[in-house]
């Protein structure tokens, strides 16, 4: 045993210092990883003519839904699973082996619903012509799962198992687990939203967070919940950031 690591009931513990950078490096690989694979599948989407028929911004939707979908999911689980490999661990034990608690579920639904009422009254879904079309509901189909078991295993399972194991409070782990998903949505300043998704993310990404904890960390909640958001939110704010660059 060393000064930085701690065997409590067969699991290693770390010194904060130690998870928190393995948190940050893991981080990085994955957000490099994604702008990687972006970058290659950036030159792919003029050369997949739409259908005859085909609404064109939505089918530019599908196809920057899809192909960011696959890539989202193998950078975020490549390295989880190398690194899982490497210390011995498994994917179960990130919270896919538990079913979560009541409270959890209640918690969790009850705010998606309230986030499903705002984005379709208030928010871009119903800016969004052709939302319930059904280019759009196959966006819908592609985004929700893909994000939802891409991120959740990373940015809730992997991220606060390392900050636990670090020994940072409960409140710490959700905070920071929650600032590291505002982060990766910063992709979107660059579109009219500005600081508003990553902001939104990061205090979702802590809601979340909230109820992997109250789950007993079980994904399983924030997994539905998550796939619920995106299939609901992300098709229309493609198809608006498509409409706002294609004037």
């Amino acid at each position: 045993m060393t000064s930085d690591t701690l065997e409590v009931g067969g699991a290693k513990h770390y010194g904060r210092l130690k998870a928190l950078a393995i948190c940050v490096a893991m981080f990085a690989f994955y957000f490099a990883l994604l702008k990687a694979l972006g970058s290659l599948r950036a030159p792919l989407i003029p050369h997949l003519a739409p259908p005859p028929g085909a609404p064109a911004l939505w089918w530019r939707v599908d196809l920057n839904v899809t192909l960011a979908g696959l890539t989202d999911v193998i950078a975020a689980l490549v390295p989880v699973a190398l690194y899982l490999k490497l210390r011995g661990r498994s994917f179960a034990g990130l919270g896919f082996n538990r079913p979560g608690t009541i409270l959890a579920w209640v918690a969790v639904l009850a705010g998606q619903a309230g986030l499903v009422w705002f984005d379709t009254h208030l928010g871009p879904v119903g800016k969004a012509p052709g939302a319930l079309g059904p280019y759009a509901l196959l966006a819908s189909a592609v985004v929700g799962p893909c994000a939802a078991l891409a991120e959740e295993p990373f940015f809730r399972g992997y991220l606060m198992d390392e900050l636990q194991r670090g020994r940072f409070s409960t409140t710490a782990q959700i905070a920071i687990s929650g600032l590291f998903f505002g982060v990766a949505h910063v992709s979107y300043l660059t579109t009219p939203q500005g600081w508003s998704i990553p902001i939104f993310t990061g205090l979702l990404g802590m809601f979340w967070s909230g109820v992997y904890v109250m789950a007993k960390r079980s994904l399983w909640p924030t997994i539905v919940a998550h796939m619920i958001n995106d299939a609901v939110l992300i098709p229309s704010i493609f198809y608006l950031i498509a409409a706002h660059f294609s004037r």
